[in-house]
């Protein structure tokens, strides 16, 4: 099989954290950019439209995506470059802020000694008077549980990260959502008792 066959980066990038296409550029760190691409866990030339590219496959451990982020940025602004994730072309400035984003989140999250102390958040719906244990910190500003939809909390969780580009992350789990019946929210604020005497009202 020729090398320019050998990888497809759409296919890749389903099971994969990230791939990452460039061509050749007159950028004076394209040699160390190149360099970097061939330390993933994939590498071929591979020819798309036309043109030879350089694609790396970036597996989802934490040195790949310490190196995945590393290469985004030298060659993220370079004409030709294309993204791939889940399987689909990533277009935009935007979409590779936040996976740039994600990375950052995920290498932390790699360093905890609990990955779940960085991962998961306790949030508090102020209204319905009700704490839950959510599984994503990135997301959880956004959620708002619809407990009327079709789906379940967690597959709306699971919507809720694809919108915003994070559901690949490997720590991405919404299955441990769940709510919490906390005493704080449960509380009810009481008036302490009046001890009358005589005409005088004391509070005890």
């Amino acid at each position: 099989m020729n090398e320019l066959q050998k990888i497809d980066p759409f296919v890749e990038s389903v099971n994969n954290m990230l791939v990452v296409a460039f061509p050749k550029s007159t950028s004076k760190n394209f040699s160390f950019a190149l360099s970097l691409a061939e330390s993933a866990s994939k590498f071929a030339t591979v020819e798309i439209n036309g043109k030879n590219m350089n694609v790396a496959v970036f597996s989802m451990s934490p040195s790949d995506s310490g190196k995945a982020k590393l290469l985004l940025n030298y060659t993220g602004s370079w004409k030709g470059t294309m993204v791939f994730q889940g399987g689909r072309l990533i277009s935009g400035n935007s979409s590779t802020y936040e996976i740039e984003k994600v990375i950052d989140c995920y290498t932390q999250a790699e360093s905890c000694r609990d990955k779940k102390a960085h991962c998961n958040s306790i949030i508090t719906n102020w209204d319905l008077k009700e704490e839950y244990l959510f599984p994503c910190k990135l997301i959880s500003y956004y959620f708002k549980p619809q407990y009327e939809h079709p789906s379940s909390i967690q597959d709306q969780i699971h919507a809720l990260a694809v919108s915003h580009n994070c559901h690949w992350c490997p720590n991405f789990t919404p299955d441990t959502f769940k709510e919490i019946k906390h005493k704080a929210c449960e509380k009810e604020v009481k008036s302490p008792p009046i001890l009358q005497i005589g005409s005088h009202k004391w509070f005890k």
